[in-house]
């Protein structure tokens, strides 16, 4: 983020400031591990805080392509 602290993806919280001091963020595999050994870079990672993380694994769980997850997960929180 701007502010140099790791900022969620999904609900923009700053989880060191939310959380008092404790720096909650979370990567999420863009692309499923299962999809394959592959190299990895820092793209292929969504930072998300605890709440938005378990969210998207349900929303994938049920079917939900990643980034459509992230997306109505954004729309939920609204």
């Amino acid at each position: 983020s701007k502010n140099g602290k790791l900022t969620c993806e999904a609900c923009a919280c700053v989880p060191e400031t939310d959380y008092r001091g404790l720096d909650l963020i979370e990567a999420h595999h863009r692309t499923p591990l299962s999809k394959g050994l592959r190299s990895t870079s820092v793209e292929d990672f969504a930072m998300l805080c605890p709440c938005c993380h378990r969210a998207v694994h349900k929303l994938i769980d049920q079917g939900t392509p990643f980034t459509i997850a992230i997306k109505k997960l954004q729309d939920l929180i609204k």
